[in-house]
């Protein structure tokens, strides 16, 4: 079982409160007692039987770690025990002096190759499952092609198996578009936002 210390459910956001990365638990009480990190206390609507509407926020606090460490320890939230203390775990952090917005680079390889282009076979057009698609040179190995962006692209297997060492153009084939290399993105883009209930102000703001 998963220490909660090593869950990853610390959302961790630059100054203009952009995501910039996912923290554990361990990492988030270490970034949180910086005099420049605070962490979002979110305060929900209470529902006339004492649970709480995830729906409705009524406030939500910037704190420091001294002001966090008193915070009440609800039913909802995880929480560190020292001997002396509880400690409601944060969910949401604030670097308050990064500016940044990290960028995701990718690695040429087939999982990169098959991100690039959905899983659509680039000469049919068709979705194609990871299981039934393969990664087709354009101008094949055995004659000179390389492994680079512009000569990679996913397939349907049958029709890389029919396109064998042949270019699209010996084969009857057409690609559906020019493939080229991944930009860099947002480091954001790559965040499950189911990660936490709270994580959803970010969403929504």
């Amino acid at each position: 079982m998963f220490r909660i210390e090593n869950k990853r459910i610390c959302l961790c956001l630059n100054k203009s409160w952009q995501p910039i990365g996912i923290k554990s638990v361990r990492d988030a009480f270490s970034e949180l007692v910086n005099p420049f990190c605070q962490a979002l206390n979110i305060v929900y609507k209470t529902n006339e039987d004492s649970s709480l509407d995830y729906s409705q926020i009524e406030n939500i606090e910037v704190l420091t770690w001294s002001d966090w460490i008193n915070l009440p320890v609800r039913d909802c939230d995880f929480s560190i025990r020292t001997p002396n203390l509880e400690i409601r775990v944060p969910t949401i952090l604030i670097a308050s002096r990064y500016k940044e917005v990290p960028l995701k680079t990718f690695k040429l390889n087939s999982n990169s190759i098959f991100l690039r282009d959905g899983g659509v076979c680039q000469y049919s057009g068709k979705k194609i499952d990871r299981k039934d698609g393969s990664i087709d040179h354009v101008m094949p190995k055995s004659r000179g092609g390389k492994d680079t962006w512009d000569n990679m692209v996913w397939c349907d297997k049958k029709i890389n198996s029919k396109k064998g060492q042949n270019t699209p153009e010996e084969a009857g084939l057409t690609l559906q578009k020019k493939p080229e290399k991944m930009d860099p993105v947002p480091f954001s883009s790559y965040i499950n936002f189911n990660g936490h209930v709270d994580w959803g102000i970010i969403l929504n703001k």
